[in-house]
């Protein structure tokens, strides 16, 4: 400010000021952060929102938006301060320039406006803290060695400390890499890797401490062990005791990596259940039987250990309960001979062990039973779960019953029935059954029974009702099974099967033989054919009273065949209105039970006049044939008399049926019948169906019609008329 003072005698002094102002252009632009100066090397942590103030002075003074900031030749601010939003970040660190820009214009208009602008470089650094790289689980097999290894990612700036830490028991390690050796248990589980860096931000007087952490799992392999092993209401014992119908909970724990497959068995080795991956498995029996008693395991594997080599932890368990059989002989019947040794022998189950007088054996003496003991006579081995008795040197009086009781004090006691006898003929089989059939087989079953002290052979036999002959199947018995099936095969369709079963031993055979009637299934259904002009001639053309009651039957028959024929798959056991086919018996050809007759129940029986006081001697008989078979070939061809054959045989009285017995080259015994000629004017007696059971067929026996020639020659005999 410039004064200028004017006096004169006149008066006051005069004043006059001027402000004179010196422009100059602006200085050096400088930096601020935190309004702290800073030096060109600017450094500032990453993602912090701190800004960077560009100042500088002159004349005039610069304003806010004088300044320039760039990076590059990229305009990255407008005015004096530089900032980031949302934090400064690793890729906006580098070189940085701030320009300031001011105009000097002077009083004097003759001087031109003089432009001035000043630049400052700046050098901007981000700091951050190191990164780790992403851990990975490592795992090794115990008693291995293992590394473990921090990798990582370095900061600004780069300097860094890396610390290994275990958090289970908090062991730390200063290296960035740590090598356990001979790994154990204790070293699974977490550790963490930290890493660290010093960063001193620029406009701050307290350093800051850069740092990335991570954790990483150390898996250690190792072979399954048993940790525990209890019935549940008795924890701390490995002996229990319970009584029958008791829950019994099993609970078995392992120790493995990886997890398990665990079994809980019996010592049997019966593995009552498993489950696989797995630490811990529960079995649970709701009603403990005698059954139960028995030693329990439990033991489990994985992949570093061998199933056949794990180790096991064992468990007793006693289910008090009173004897019975455990299975031991299946057979209560025992066969011997007189000479031999015949031995019986049970094993049961029971808690308490029965003692060895808890087994007692009695015989059978005709009223009661006495008990028996060690002699030369009998042997009684009783030990434990388990008893033997021997007769030896067989008589006749051993063959009887004899009873073995069995105590242990828990009631009630168990009683077994065994009987000794002599070796013989199988029982016969029972309940033949055809279970299934086809067009062309069908599926018998039936029950076997005792098969006398030898391996028995099943026989069957099946033909067809037309044919005399019959087809054999035998099946040998392979074990002591109940039920037996056989399949009888390349069978004609829409058949009727007779089908005979009975067994065989060494001995010979059974005394009954069982049977049944099939029909296979028809394949192509025809209708049956008309008889009825086949009877109107048979009825018609018979020259003698019995050939009649004969050819009526006859017919009878055949449609009661041909009825059934077309029936499909219906097992023909009965006949009409409940009448049951009568079974043909296979028995010992030293047997007194042969029947001399053997009637057909369908028809009532029916004599010839002249033959009611003289019966004739043979129906049919049974060949008696070697080995015990019980079918043969019969030679069914027609048999006459001729005229040259013994006049005793050609002349019969009335109504007198001739028979004669002959063999065919089978054997057989059979006997030829022959009908003497009907006198003029005798009354014929007719025959009837027992119960009415015939009502398809009507035979009309009033018509007249000629007789049939006296031979086979058509030669114009005299014919004559026979009254029906």
């Amino acid at each position: 400010m410039c004064t200028c003072t004017a006096t004169h005698e006149a008066g006051p002094p005069q004043l006059v000021q001027m402000n004179i102002s010196v422009m100059y252009p602006p200085s050096i632009p400088k930096f601020k952060v935190n309004g702290i100066q800073v030096g060109t090397t600017i450094r500032l942590i990453k993602g912090n929102t701190e800004t960077v103030e560009c100042h500088s002075s002159g004349n005039p003074y610069p304003s806010i938006k004088d300044f320039t900031w760039r990076k590059g030749k990229v305009v990255v601010s407008s005015n004096s301060s530089l900032g980031w939003v949302g934090g400064i970040k690793i890729q906006d660190g580098g070189s940085y320039t701030c320009s300031v820009t001011t105009t000097m214009t002077p009083s004097d208009t003759k001087q031109s406006p003089v432009t001035t602008i000043e630049s400052t470089n700046a050098t901007i650094a981000v700091l951050y803290s190191p990164r780790l790289h992403k851990l990975q689980q490592i795992s090794a097999l115990e008693g291995e060695t293992l590394t473990v290894k921090c990798e990582y990612k370095h900061g600004n700036p780069g300097k860094t400390t890396v610390l290994i830490s275990r958090l289970n028991d908090g062991t730390n390690w200063t290296e960035r890499t740590h090598v356990l050796q001979s790994l154990t248990r204790s070293d699974a589980g977490l550790n963490r890797c930290t890493v660290r860096n010093t960063m001193q931000p620029s406009g701050q007087h307290k350093a800051t401490i850069g740092k990335h952490t991570r954790n990483g799992k150390v898996n250690v392999w190792y072979k399954t062990s048993v940790t525990q092993f209890v019935l549940i209401s008795h924890p701390k014992e490995n002996n229990v005791i319970v009584d029958e119908n008791t829950p019994l909970n099993f609970f078995c724990e392992v120790d493995s990596n990886p997890n398990s497959t665990i079994i809980l068995g019996r010592s049997d080795n019966v593995a009552l259940t498993k489950r696989e991956g797995v630490l811990h498995l529960s079995f649970h029996v709701q009603q403990a039987g005698c059954r139960d008693t028995g030693s329990y395991f439990c033991y489990g594997y994985n992949n570093y250990t061998e199933a056949g080599t794990a180790p096991r932890e064992h468990m007793n368990v006693f289910v008090r309960c009173s004897p019975r059989s455990s299975g031991g002989q299946s057979e209560s019947n025992v066969t011997g001979v007189i000479g031999g040794n015949a031995t019986f022998s049970l094993d049961v189950f029971a808690y308490p062990i029965p003692g060895k007088d808890g087994y007692v054996w009695q015989k059978w003496n005709g009223t009661t039973y006495s008990q028996v003991y060690n002699n030369a006579k009998y042997s009684v081995n009783n030990s434990g779960n388990s008893t033997t008795f021997t007769i030896k040197s067989i008589e006749e009086e051993d063959f009887s019953t004899y009873l073995l009781t069995v105590s242990n004090g828990v009631n009630p006691k168990f009683s077994k029935t065994f009987n000794l006898s002599p070796q013989g003929v199988p029982q016969c089989p029972t309940g033949l059954i055809a279970s299934l059939t086809t067009s062309s087989s069908v599926t018998v079953e039936w029950v076997s029974h005792f098969n006398g002290g030898f391996t028995q052979t099943f026989v069957i036999l099946y033909k067809t009702i037309e044919s005399s002959e019959y087809f054999v199947l035998t099946e040998v018995e392979l074990d002591k099974k109940t039920k037996n099936t056989q399949t009888i095969s390349g069978l004609k369709d829409g058949s009727t099967y007779d089908i005979i079963l009975y067994s065989r031993n060494a001995i010979g055979n059974c005394r009954q033989n069982t049977s049944i009637q099939i029909e296979t299934d028809l394949l192509v259904d025809d209708p049956p054919p008309s008889y009825s002009t086949l009877i109107g001639g048979l009825a018609g053309g018979i020259p003698a009273v019995c050939v009649v009651v004969v050819v009526v039957a006859v017919v009878i028959v055949v449609v009661l065949r041909k009825r059934i024929y077309y029936k499909k798959r219906e097992t023909r056991h009965v006949l009409t209105q409940g009448q049951k086919q009568q079974s043909l018996n296979a028995v010992d050809e030293d047997s007194d039970d042969i029947p001399n007759e053997v009637e057909n129940p369908m028809y009532d029986g029916f004599e010839c006049s002249a033959a009611r006081q003289d019966p004739p001697d043979v129906l049919y008989t049974l060949p008696k044939k070697k080995g015990g078979d019980i079918y043969t070939v019969v030679d069914k061809k027609t048999k006459r008399l001729r005229k040259s054959q013994d006049s005793t045989n050609q002349k019969m009285k009335g109504n007198e049926i001739a028979t004669k017995e002959n063999f065919n080259p089978d054997g057989l015994v059979y006997a030829d019948t022959v009908f003497a000629d009907q006198p003029k004017e005798q009354t014929l007696l007719g025959t009837h169906g027992g119960g009415d059971t015939t009502v398809h067929a009507d035979v009309d026996l009033t018509k007249k019609a000629e007789t049939l020639p006296e031979s086979d020659e058509e030669d114009g005999f005299k014919r004559e008329t026979i009254q029906q």
